[in-house]
């Protein structure tokens, strides 16, 4: 791809990890671990953490998951667990058919 592509570094990286997200969502786990590893590499270039922005009374706040440096984490991770546990009561099933890579071993379907 690199040879292909000498000046879309950044270009082939978003299309890299696409890829791998495909080969995950096959259930080609380690596939798409290995792929996006030796690519990421031969591309010289490090994939960013996917954020997120929201307005909130008219300021842009950034997300990225299980962040913690707000300083109102605690109160925010609280909110969570307890719209979490109303939604379960209320019948919600967490659906894990769109995650594109298996759990570690201290994750579950919710966390992800």
């Amino acid at each position: 791809m690199k040879t292909l592509f000498p000046n879309a570094k950044e270009s082939l990286a978003a299309g890299v990890v696409l890829l791998s997200n495909i080969y995950s969502s096959l259930g080609k786990y380690e596939e798409a671990k290995t792929f996006r590893s030796n690519q990421v590499q031969e591309l010289g270039v490090k994939v960013k953490v996917g954020l997120s922005w929201t307005e909130i009374k008219g300021h842009i706040v950034q997300l990225k998951a299980h962040d913690h440096s707000h300083p109102q984490s605690t109160e925010i991770y609280a909110k969570i667990d307890r719209l979490k546990s109303k939604a379960i009561e209320n019948g919600f099933i967490f659906d894990s058919s769109w995650m594109t890579r298996s759990l570690n071993e201290n994750e579950t379907i919710e966390s992800v």
